[in-house]
């Protein structure tokens, strides 16, 4: 039995298909399946979960969340890998306790600032990385 085995549909003894209440969840609208790279996210020097996304008017999108390791800089190249794509963007702005920072390390709870990037393309559960 392979790992996504439980998300197939099945057949009982009369040969009636039935689906297993894992599948069920998986089909859900409000499902989140990662389809990134697993292996290259975990190499990458650094790696901030989305926890939550606004708009500052007239600066642009944030996301926000805590720094699980490595740092980040104004201006470093970063990708975010979404549910079905990964965005290439630049970050702008460091926003730590209300206050602009030039850098962000691991453990920090921060906002970044995002070049490019509408409010709708990201959402909570995304990852944020540097290679």
């Amino acid at each position: 039995m392979g790992l996504f085995d439980i998300f197939k549909k099945k057949e009982d003894a009369l040969g009636n298909q039935i689906v297993s209440d894992m599948n069920m969840g998986a089909q859900s609208p409000n499902s989140y399946t990662f389809m990134g790279d697993v292996e290259l996210i975990e190499s990458a020097s650094f790696k901030m979960t989305v926890e939550d996304v606004f708009t500052i008017t007239g600066r642009g999108t944030v996301a926000c969340g805590v720094i699980e390791f490595g740092e980040i800089h104004m201006r470093d190249d970063v990708k975010i890998q979404t549910h079905d794509k990964v965005i290439k963007t630049v970050i702008t702005g460091v926003v730590k306790y209300r206050k602009l920072k030039d850098i962000a390390q691991a453990g920090d709870n921060v906002g970044l600032l995002l070049r490019g990037i509408d409010r709708n393309e990201i959402q909570k559960g995304d990852i944020v990385y540097k290679n």
